[in-house]
C-alpha cells in the first residue's frame, strides 16, 4: 500500500510532466523577438530602453510594463547554452515550469482553505492546466508571471482569512512591488484584493484590513522606471479596446476556437447549478468573497481568451470542493473523485509520453509549421540585403524586426500600447483589410518600400498592390514580398532557412548602448 505522502509526490511529479507534456510542438511566441531586445539591453548593459528604435512610424516614450518579465525570459534563454539546448525548448522547458508553479500554488490553496477532501486528484488540476493551456501554447510569455502571481496572491489571502495574521497581508505590497515592474497584470492583483474586501464586508467580516492592504499596494505602484507615467499608462492601457485582436476576443465567438476552455466552462457552471440546486439557491451562507470572484473572473474569461486562466484557476481552488461533493453523489463518476486513482494516473502519464513522442525533441528544432512566422521570406530579404521600410502586419512585426535591423525597420509590432499612437494600430486594420477609399494612404504618409504579406486573407491586397506597379519579389506558399515602383532592381540570390539560426540578430549590446537616454 503507498503511503500518503508517495502519493502527494507522485501528484506533484505528474502534475509537472504534464505540464511539461503540454509544452509541445514548440513555437516562438509572436513577441517574443522584442521581449528579447529588451531583456538583453537591461542584463548585458543595466539600462532599459525608452525609446524605439527599429519602427520608421512615429513613437513615444516606451512604457514597457513588461521590461522586468523581458531581463528574466532574457536571462533563462542565456541558459540554453550551459544545458545544450535550443533557446526554443529552453523557453518551452521554462514555460512549463510556470505553469506547474501556477497549479502547484492552486493546489496548495485548496489544503489551505481546509477542505473535506483530498486535494491531490491529479485529474482535477490536469484537465484544469488543459483548459488554460490555449493561452500557454507559445515558448514563455510574459504575462504567465501575471497568472503565477495572481495565483500566490490568492494562497496569502486565503491564509489570512483562515489564520487571520496581519503579517501575511504585510507581504503583498512586497509582491506588488515585484509584480508592478514585471508585468502590467499587477491591475489584477489590486483587483483581487478589492474583491476580497468588498467580499468579506459581504460576509460581515472586518474589511478594513485588505483597504488598507490595497491603499499601500497600489502606492507600491508608483516605485518603478517611469514613475507616474507608468501607473497612469496601466489604467489607460487597462481599458483600451483591442477588438480587432485575436486573443483579447471572447473564446466563445467561433465555434470550435477554444474548445478545451467552452467545456472546462460549462462543466463549472454546471457543477455551480447543482450546487445551487443542492443548497436550494439560499444566498444566506454562501462565500461572497467566493462568489465575486468567481463571477468577476468568468465575466473576464467569457470576453477575452487572454484572461482565461484567471478564471481557470480561480475556479480550480474555490470549485474543488463543490466538484468533488457532486462526483461522489453520482455513483458512475465517483471513481474520479478518488485521489489515489492509479488508473486516471497511469493514462495521464500515458497521454504525456505520447505527447513527448508526436514531436522530435532531440533535434531542438522549431515547429515545422512554416505559416507561423516568415521565416524563408526574411531570409530572403536578409541574405540579398533588401533594405529599406517593411510594412508588414503586427504580428509578424518584432520576429521581422529583430531579424533584419538595422538594414529595415518596421511598421509596428506586438508593443501597440506601450510604443505606437493609437491611430497607427487602426490605421494598418485599415490596410489589410482593405476598409475604405484611401487605405493606401499608409505607403506614402509613413514612407513604405517594402510590404511583406501573409497570403492567407490578402490575395485581393497583394493583387490590388501589383496593379499599382509595386513588384513581386518573394513568394512561398504562405508569404509574399513586394517592392514599391521605383525601387531599383535587385538581383535576387536563392536563400534557405536555417532553423537552428532563427535568435541570430545583428541587435547586439554595443549596438543598444546607443539607444541609452
Amino acid at each position: 500500500m503507498i503511503s500518503d505522502k508517495k502519493w502527494q509526490i507522485l501528484f506533484f511529479v505528474t502534475l509537472l510532466i504534464w505540464c511539461f507534456a503540454l509544452a509541445y510542438p514548440i513555437n516562438p511566441d509572436y513577441d517574443l523577438f522584442a521581449r528579447l531586445i529588451v531583456g538583453k539591453s537591461f542584463i548585458e548593459n543595466g539600462f532599459i530602453l525608452k525609446h524605439d528604435f527599429y519602427s520608421y512610424t512615429p513613437t513615444h516614450l516606451w512604457l514597457d510594463h513588461e521590461w522586468g518579465a523581458s531581463a528574466i525570459i532574457y536571462w533563462v534563454s542565456t541558459l540554453s547554452k550551459f544545458f545544450n539546448k535550443s533557446v526554443l525548448t529552453t523557453l518551452s522547458a521554462f514555460k512549463s515550469l510556470l505553469t506547474f508553479g501556477i497549479f502547484a500554488i492552486a493546489t496548495i490553496c485548496v489544503i489551505a482553505r481546509n477542505p473535506k477532501y483530498s486535494p491531490f486528484n491529479i485529474l482535477y488540476f490536469a484537465l484544469a492546466v488543459f483548459a488554460a493551456n490555449i493561452v500557454f501554447a507559445s515558448t514563455v510569455r510574459c504575462h504567465m508571471f501575471s497568472f503565477l502571481f495572481f495565483a500566490l496572491f490568492v494562497l496569502i489571502l486565503e491564509a489570512y482569512r483562515l489564520q487571520g495574521k496581519k503579517c501575511l497581508l504585510a507581504i503583498l505590497p512586497l509582491l506588488m512591488f515585484l509584480w508592478g515592474n514585471i508585468h502590467g497584470g499587477c491591475l489584477s492583483g489590486l483587483g483581487l484584493i478589492l474583491i476580497y474586501a468588498v467580499g468579506e464586508f459581504l460576509n460581515k467580516k472586518y474589511p478594513i484590513p485588505y483597504l488598507i492592504t490595497l491603499m499601500v499596494s497600489s502606492l507600491v505602484l508608483f516605485v518603478n522606471p517611469y514613475g507616474f507615467e507608468y501607473v497612469k499608462f496601466l489604467f489607460t492601457a487597462g481599458t483600451m479596446s483591442r477588438e480587432w485582436i485575436s486573443e483579447w476576443a471572447s473564446p466563445f465567438a467561433t465555434n470550435f476556437y477554444a474548445f478545451k476552455f467552452k467545456i472546462y466552462f460549462i462543466f463549472m457552471i454546471l457543477i455551480a447549478l447543482l450546487k445551487g440546486v443542492e443548497n436550494k439557491f439560499d444566498l444566506k451562507n454562501v462565500d461572497m468573497t467566493k462568489l465575486l470572484l468567481l463571477v468577476s473572473t468568468g465575466y473576464l474569461a467569457v470576453m477575452h481568451t487572454k484572461l482565461l486562466p484567471f478564471f481557470v484557476i480561480s475556479s480550480a481552488i474555490f470549485m474543488f470542493d463543490d466538484v468533488l461533493s457532486i462526483l461522489n453523489k453520482i455513483r458512475s463518476l465517483s471513481l474520479l473523485a478518488n485521489d489515489k486513482n492509479k488508473y486516471v494516473y497511469a493514462v495521464i502519464l500515458l497521454l504525456s509520453l505520447l505527447s513527448f513522442n508526436s514531436v522530435n525533441t532531440v533535434k531542438n528544432t522549431i515547429s515545422a509549421d512554416e505559416k507561423y512566422l516568415p521565416y524563408d521570406a526574411v531570409e530572403f530579404l536578409a541574405t540579398n540585403s533588401v533594405k529599406g521600410n517593411i510594412l508588414v502586419d503586427m504580428t509578424y512585426g518584432s520576429y521581422v524586426g529583430y531579424k533584419l535591423y538595422p538594414n529595415n525597420k518596421i511598421f509596428m509590432d506586438g508593443r501597440y500600447e506601450e510604443v505606437y499612437f493609437p491611430d497607427l494600430l487602426l490605421e494598418m486594420k485599415d490596410f489589410f483589410t482593405m476598409n475604405g477609399e484611401n487605405f493606401d494612404e499608409i505607403l506614402t504618409k509613413y514612407p513604405t518600400d517594402i510590404v511583406l504579406l501573409q497570403k492567407n486573407h490578402t490575395e485581393n491586397l497583394t493583387k490590388y498592390l501589383v496593379q499599382k506597379n509595386w513588384r513581386e519579389i518573394f513568394s512561398d506558399e504562405n508569404f509574399v514580398v513586394l517592392v514599391r515602383p521605383d525601387y531599383p532592381k535587385i538581383a535576387t540570390k536563392t536563400a534557405t532557412f536555417d532553423p537552428q539560426t532563427i535568435f541570430d540578430t545583428e541587435i547586439s549590446a554595443e549596438m543598444l548602448k546607443n539607444f541609452k537616454e
